[in-house]
Order: structure tokens, then sequence, then C-alpha cells
């Protein structure tokens, strides 16, 4: 094969490539994240709070004595 046979088929084959993203349909300046951006992100943070406390509480039940420590293998 030479090398005009390879260029010529890769210049078919790239003109009928569509593009990779979709034509945007809404104007991205009017786009705002919304108040289920807002809702979502509170949910997640007051999630996020409750795990810490639970996390926290069972690690206070936890005993560990130095004897403990010396007899991990």
């Amino acid at each position: 094969m030479s090398l005009n046979f390879i260029l010529a088929i890769a210049h078919i084959s790239s003109a009928n490539t569509p593009e990779p993203f979709p034509s945007a349909t809404v104007d991205p300046a009017k786009v705002q994240p919304g108040i289920m951006y807002a809702i979502t992100i509170l949910g997640l943070t007051a999630a996020l709070i409750l795990l810490l406390f639970s996390m926290n509480r069972h690690l206070k039940k936890v005993k560990v004595t130095a004897e403990d420590i010396d007899n991990i293998d």
C-alpha cells in the first residue's frame, strides 16, 4: 500500500465521522445548579455528619489494652 492510498482512506473515513458531542440545545449561560443541587449537597452533608457521630460512638466502645497490642501477630 502506498502512502497516498492510506491518506486517501483516512480522509474519506474522517469525513463521515460524527462530531463527538451533540450540539447544545440549551444555552449554557442560562443553566444553573438549582434547588435540587442544594438539597443533594445538604442531604449528603447531613448523612456524613450522622455517620461520623455513629463511628465515634462505636469507636468509644472499643477497649484496647497494651496486652492486646503486644499479642497482634
